[in-house]
Parts: C-alpha cells; structure tokens; sequence
C-alpha cells in the first residue's frame, strides 16, 4: 500500500475518534488555559491578555527569552533548557492563543501582535539590558522578526532549525509539508461549522489529536519513532490557523520576509543548530538559505539528531547551547 492510501487511512481513522466525541465533551478533554484555571503562572499584558509564563533563574542573571514552535505549540518540550537557569534567567511562554495562554479572536494572532508580547515581556524583566533570544522551528522564524525589528533589544540569537524566514526559502521547506498534511487538516478544521471563537476547545482537541498521533511529514525526524515521542500539552489550532494564513502558506504566496536587513542592523552573534537527520529544515537548508541572511553566523550540526532535538537529545544538544552563550 502506498504512503499516500496509509496516511488517508490513519486520517479517516482519527476523524472516526473525533465524531465518538460530542462537542460538549471537549472543554473536559483540553487543559484550562490561563483564563480559566488561575494556578497556572503567568503574565498579564498591558491589555489584560493572560500568557502562560513561567521564569527560572536568578533574575539578576542575563534573560534568555524561550520562543517554542508550532505555530499554535507550547514550551513544555523546550523546558530541557531550563538547566542554563544556572547561568541565565530564563523565561518561557505560550505565546498568544497557544498552549495554556489565553484564547483570543482570531484577528488578535497575528505575528505583528507576537512581537508586541515579546517587547512588553522584555521591558518588564529587562528593561534596561539587551536579553539571549532563543527560538525553535517557527519560534526561531518568530525570533529573527523580532530581531529584524528590534535589532538593539537582542545580544545574542540562538535558531534552533528555525522554519522558512522568506519566500524563496518557503518555496523550498514549507510547500510539501503543508501539502502532505496540515494544508487539508486546517482547511477542514477553518470551515464555517469550527472557525469560530466559541470553538477553540472542540479545534484544540482535534488538532491536538493529529499533532500528538503519529501522522506527519516524517522527514523532520531522525526515524519515525521519534514521533511518538513527542507530546503536546495544547495545541492552539487557530494560532496555527491564523499565522500560515499570515504568512501564505495555504496558497502558496509566501509574503513574508523575516531576514531582509538582518544582516545590516543587527550586530549581535548568531548561532543556526540543526539536526543532520531533518530532511526539510535540517543543516543543509539552514547553511543554504538562512546563514547567509546574518552578519555573524554559524551553522552546528547536531548528529543522528531530527527537528526535535532539544526535547530528543539534549545531551547532544543543550552543551552547544550553553557554550554560545556562555561565550
């Protein structure tokens, strides 16, 4: 049987799971966010909006900024970092209407909005030194706009295979992947019976379903095993929804650009670490389309390692981490 006939049997298989729950259910089947479940920590914006937040370290320390991936993802995978709280302060968060941070209307997800929590996050824990920002896959492409924005703000910058930063590199990563899987998933998901705000809980459980089952684009791991070994505490699809639809990566327009001027304005280290086993955004993408986008940058190949490899192999990866910061 072909991988295309497997991957559509394993998709009918999980919208079966999906109908055997009504929709009243769905609120039991996802964790509270922030908004509804006041022992989380978090962060209140300037604006009343609550981010799932949590701080490690001693806050005199450089603050070392956390960006986790998805879009839509959450920082659970990514707190393996949380042993540099030795030697920096670190913070994590869901970003805007992702993991356990507040659910919002979909017009208030825009990466535009992103950079504007970063700011006051920053402000509020340095507001007078330059921080570490690190970011994982599209929390790294998240990072590079904030530095492309605010080039004084950041020392130093840490990509952690980060996702397309422009068009030209989108034509290359993202087309296929969206193609293959979340293309259709989130055009069924946006149709008129769930884009709606009131339905968050219903399209956070049944995308959380998909990204935790083992269906997916393979080539971003070592060996399908890894998959299964990764976990997400929520899955904010309309987060996701809305920054593909932002970025273009539905109809293929990609316009975007995260890089353009980097390499002029900002004048801070950066380091690219990749895994040499992820296909689509692994070391040779990232030395071809992303190194040349910065002034100061090198690119580190993390061995027999896939996209995954701060939650899969941190022994590997987080000593390469710590070195660029520490020096």
């Amino acid at each position: 049987m072909s991988d295309i006939k497997i991957f559509c049997l394993e998709i009918l298989l999980v919208l079966f799971t999906w109908s055997c729950a009504g929709d009243s259910s769905f609120e039991q089947l996802v964790p509270k966010t922030v908004a509804e479940d006041n022992s989380l920590p978090f962060f209140k914006l300037s604006n009343g909006i609550k981010l799932h937040l949590e701080t490690f370290g001693n806050s005199t320390d450089t603050m070392l900024l956390v960006l986790h991936g998805g879009p839509g993802g959450d920082y659970q995978g990514l707190k393996k970092l949380q042993s540099l709280s030795n030697n920096f302060f670190i913070v994590f968060f869901d970003q805007r209407g992702s993991g356990l941070s507040q659910r919002l209307p979909i017009d208030q997800l825009t990466p535009d909005l992103m950079l504007n929590d970063i700011n006051e996050i920053k402000q509020h824990f340095s507001p007078d030194k330059k921080i570490f920002l690190i970011g994982h896959s599209w929390g790294g492409a998240l990072a590079t706009y904030y530095v492309q924005q605010n080039p004084d703000k950041v020392a130093k910058l840490l990509l952690a295979e980060p996702g397309a930063l422009y068009k030209q590199a989108a034509k290359v990563a993202n087309t296929t992947a969206y193609q293959f899987s979340a293309k259709g998933l989130h055009q069924m998901l946006s149709s008129d019976q769930y884009l709606s705000y009131e339905n968050d809980n219903i399209a956070d459980y049944k995308m959380s379903v998909f990204v935790n089952s083992d269906i997916g684009d393979y080539r971003d791991f070592s060996s399908p095993d890894e998959l299964r070994q990764l976990t997400f505490q929520r899955f904010g699809f309309f987060a996701g929804y809305q920054v593909n639809k932002w970025q273009g990566n539905f109809d293929e327009s990609y316009e975007f650009d995260f890089a353009s001027g980097v390499s002029e304005s900002y004048t801070g280290k950066t380091m690219i670490v990749a895994g040499d086993k992820s296909q689509r955004l692994g070391y040779d993408f990232q030395y071809l389309y992303h190194r040349p986008k910065f002034r100061d940058c090198k690119v580190v190949k993390i061995e027999n390692a896939g996209h995954y490899f701060i939650e899969i192999n941190p022994s590997v990866s987080l000593p390469v981490i710590r070195n660029f910061f520490l020096n």
